[in-house]
């Protein structure tokens, strides 16, 4: 967020050739509080609205649950995929902080989310299943 905000004050455009984000960062200098307030409140109402009619939010909540039970069943699995596989623990880390960031900062997030934590949950599944095959 603070490379974002230095690069958003270095490069002086016209509102017209703004990203959303540019566009945001300025209103947020001018202490725009009310309209910073304005975008957060869209954005949880349309993860609301996508959460109660889209697919998307079980593909999540299913994702979730399958990581949980990993996680839980038997104790102690990720210290020891940790251990053995430090950079595909990397990977699954930067993935689930990605879902995160995907769920709070775009306004359909639960569908962005549910799709980026699909690439954390089935390798986690698979290595868990091939685990137990061998």
């Amino acid at each position: 967020m603070a490379a974002l905000w230095l690069l958003n004050a270095a490069i002086t455009l016209p509102p017209a050739q703004q990203t959303h984000i540019g566009r945001a960062f300025g209103q947020l200098a001018a202490g725009r509080v009310d309209v910073i307030g304005a975008i957060i409140r869209r954005k949880l109402e349309m993860n609301a609205h996508l959460i109660a009619v889209s697919a998307w939010s079980k593909v999540l909540l299913t994702a979730l649950f399958v990581m949980a039970v990993m996680l839980l069943k038997p104790r102690g699995i990720f210290k020891e995929w940790q251990r053995r596989y430090p950079y595909l623990m990397q990977g699954f880390t930067a993935g689930a902080i990605g879902t995160v960031a995907a769920l709070v900062f775009n306004d359909s997030g639960i569908v962005a989310a549910a799709t980026m934590i699909v690439y954390v949950a089935v390798p986690m599944l698979l290595l868990r299943l091939n685990e137990q095959r061998g």
